[in-house]
Order: structure tokens, then sequence, then C-alpha cells
């Protein structure tokens, strides 16, 4: 799909992680597997199953035990390289209460510490939420929310797969790929497609 202001982007629409049994962990071993070929990950948090358990004077130990998929996606996120965004599901009108803020706030500071994934509060269900001041559609709510995300990835300090302090725009950049009986013919492994988006991004001669 385009993103705007982007350009193009590949999404993964991965399972659920909380399932239990052997299928479960198949399914969650498969996502956390994805996060290795993404830049940003939207992270689905369920109000209804949660937000009773962030309730004034509810037991730590239970959201945090509730949470325990979701800090798994956050530790592998971290690991990647990945930017995670919390998406709070507040369908059915989960957390609407008078301390709904302070629930969400205890929700976040248990699956986000520091801080540093972005979050929002959505009711997917809705027709309608109220967005920077505004009332929106919720689908226009969330591509706002995604594309800050997507902007907040783009703007963090990464390590390049080029050199780019000593190469001249003039610079020539040669790949050489090992090839054996087991590597895939007709397409890059994730390497060598990094060295091309960050060729792509410079303005260096590619052959």
């Amino acid at each position: 799909m385009e993103l705007h202001d982007f350009g193009p982007a590949k999404l993964f629409d991965t399972a659920g992680i909380d399932e239990e049994g052997a299928l479960g962990n198949k399914k969650r071993a498969k996502t956390l597997s994805t996060l290795k070929e993404c830049d940003v990950a939207l992270i689905v948090l369920d109000g209804l199953r949660l937000l009773p358990l962030a309730a004034p004077g509810a037991a730590k130990a239970a959201l945090r035990d509730a949470l325990k998929w979701e800090l798994q996606l956050m530790q592998a996120a971290e690991k990647h390289g990945v930017s995670p965004l919390l998406l709070l599901n507040t369908k059915g009108g989960a957390g609407a209460g008078a301390d709904a803020s302070g629930a969400h706030a205890r929700i976040r500071e248990l699956v986000d510490p520091a801080g540093m994934a972005g979050w929002a509060a959505i009711d997917l269900g809705a027709a309608s939420v109220q967005s920077k001041g505004a009332s929106v559609d919720v689908p226009t709510a969330l591509s706002g929310f995604l594309q800050d995300g997507v902007a907040a990835s783009r703007a963090r300090e990464t390590a390049h797969s080029l050199p780019s302090a000593v190469l001249s725009p003039e610079a020539a950049v040669f790949l050489n790929i090992p090839m054996d009986a087991e590597t895939p013919t007709m397409r890059l492994l994730r390497p060598q497609a990094l060295v091309q988006v960050h060729r792509l991004s410079g303005v260096y001669i590619y052959i």
C-alpha cells in the first residue's frame, strides 16, 4: 500500500499472540519472527480484558500477568530495532468511566515504562472519535496514528548498511552476493535488500 508523504509500505497482518496450546505457540513464534522484517509494529491492546484489571485498587500483578504476551512483543521489538505503536482498543465503551485516563496510564506504565512507544486509545467499533480536538471517523484517526508512528520511526538515528561518510556522490557500489544451492533464486535476502534501500535513498550509482 501507499502511505501519504512516505511512499510504498508493506503490511504484515499477524496472528494474535495470546492463544494457548501447540497451535498458539506456532502462531506466536511466527508473529515474533515477523518483527525482524518490520520498522514499525502496531500492537493492539484489548481494553475489554485489560481495563477492569487496571481499575483503582486492582492488583498490579494481575495486570502484569494479563500483559505478559504484549511485554514479550515489546522486548522483541526492542531487540530488532522496531518502533512499537500501542493502540488500546476501547471498543464497547471499555474504560469510559471516571478513572478512564488513570486506567490507561497504568496499562501504559506497565507495558512501556520508558514511555518511548506511540500511544493511542481508540474505540475501533465507533463511527467517530475525538482526535487532536476534532471529531473524525475511526479510519482517519487510526491512519493519523500510524502516519505519526512511521514519521517518528524514520526520524530515529539508525545504523546504515553503507558507510555514507566515506562515499562521494560519484561513488559506485558493488554487491558481492555469495550463492549456494540453498540460496533462493531471483530474490535478494534481507541484508542485500537493506543495502539497496539505503542506496536508493542516497545519491550513489548502483551496479
